[in-house]
């Protein structure tokens, strides 16, 4: 049975470091790398708004993510991570598919180089429904042939060739706080930086999370 969902699953499973370890590497040019807390916030302001960036390449984090087939490949473009993905070459996928949710925007009232998506078609289109329908329509039939293709005997690495990019996949991505705070520079949404939408939920779930790791440093960068 197949199984459609709208979220993101993005669990911090790992993480180095602290906003401390973040000062001291910065003080250690100077051969003073003890540091007190009310020095740490007042030092990482000053990296920040500096961009003198090595001291945040020290600490670091690994998320472990459930998300489409065509998030991945947006999110792996950010080629400073290491990642390990699910392969579906060497063991069978499961039947789990994306389906935007009621909060998705659909309709582009911009352009392809500049999207700015909303809510409703001028002319009242059901682009919601059709969407839903449509998405479930396709993985109903393309899982349909991955099986039969498996139970004919078909190799897994030829087979998932079917598959549709709502297919979920899993992956560990880990990278140090810098790449993480250029990630979510790129992929949460700002008045320069229209992301899409799917992706930026990945972002704002794994910001969230590294608010708890590193406060000062999340906190000086949305500042910034």
């Amino acid at each position: 049975m197949l199984n459609f969902r709208s979220d993101m699953k993005v669990e911090l499973v790992d993480s180095w470091g602290s906003d401390e370890m973040i000062a001291r590497a910065a003080r250690v040019s100077t051969n003073k790398d003890s540091v007190t807390q009310g020095k740490i916030d007042g030092l990482i302001r000053y990296l920040m708004r500096y961009r003198h960036t090595s001291p945040f390449e020290h600490v670091g984090a690994t998320f472990r993510l459930e998300v489409p087939l065509f998030v991945r490949d947006q999110i792996v473009r950010h080629r400073t991570f290491s990642y390990n993905i699910r392969s579906f070459r060497f063991g069978e996928a499961d039947p789990e598919f994306y389906v935007p949710d009621e909060f998705r925007h659909l309709y582009n009232a911009g352009s392809g180089a500049h999207p700015h998506l909303v809510a409703d078609h001028p002319d009242g289109r059901p682009l919601y429904s059709t969407t839903k329908e449509e998405f479930m329509h396709v993985a109903r039939f393309t899982w349909n042939s991955y099986v039969l293709m498996l139970e004919f005997g078909i190799a897994e690495e030829v087979a998932r060739g079917v598959l549709p990019t709502n297919l979920y996949t899993s992956m560990y991505m880990t990278g140090n706080v810098w790449n993480w705070l250029q990630f979510f520079d790129k992929r949460v949404s700002s008045e320069g930086n229209k992301p899409q939408y799917e992706v930026e939920l990945v972002a704002l779930k794994a910001l969230n999370s590294l608010r708890g790791q590193f406060p000062v440093s999340v906190k000086e960068w949305e500042k910034s």
